[in-house]
């Protein structure tokens, strides 16, 4: 019979590393790329989780094996030590299982909080082009100028709000 520690490869135990990218300066491409990266570690935790599931169905085997061996030989203290081993062992997987699970919920919440930020970038985005385009064409005197400026002002301070009145909500 394998002993426990043997089954359970290290590189799962390594767990992923997690990286939030935010930066305000950063381009729709950086984002993009970001929200890409996120995604490839969330498919590797995903991974881990169920390596580590195979391996707990694997130890829940071996562990009815030994407990059937154990029923049949009662006397022997050598194998009661070693179902007291795997019944440790289970504990330590099960809260490392617990672990990843939580770390997978982060990163989910973390990328569709970033998703909402993208979109209100893009929105942001796209106003403020708007807004370009209607000031180019109104800059023809100095009171129309002056008056597009305090409206640009007034817009640019509502969608800050709105921008972290909705990041408050999420988090």
């Amino acid at each position: 019979m394998r002993h426990l520690r043997s089954i359970i490869p290290i590189a799962l135990l390594a767990g992923a590393s997690l990286k939030m990218v935010t930066c305000p300066e950063n381009s729709i491409e950086e984002e993009e790329h970001a929200f890409l990266q996120l995604q490839e570690e969330l498919k590797n935790v995903g991974s881990s989780i169920d390596t580590l599931n195979t391996n707990l169905e694997q130890l829940a085997l071996e562990m009815q094996e030994f407990e059937h061996k154990s029923n049949c030989n009662a006397k022997c203290s050598k194998l009661q030590a070693e179902q007291r081993g795997y019944e440790h062992c289970f504990l330590e997987l099960y809260v490392h299982i617990q672990e990843k699970l939580r770390q997978t919920r982060e990163l989910y919440v973390t990328f569709n909080a970033m998703l909402e930020i993208k979109d209100l970038m893009l929105k942001e985005t796209s106003m403020l082009n708007s807004i370009s385009s209607q000031a180019m064409d109104k800059h023809k005197d100095k009171q129309t100028k002056d008056e597009n400026i305090m409206q640009s002002e007034v817009i640019s301070s509502q969608i800050v709000k709105q921008t972290h009145t909705g990041l408050l909500h999420k988090f």
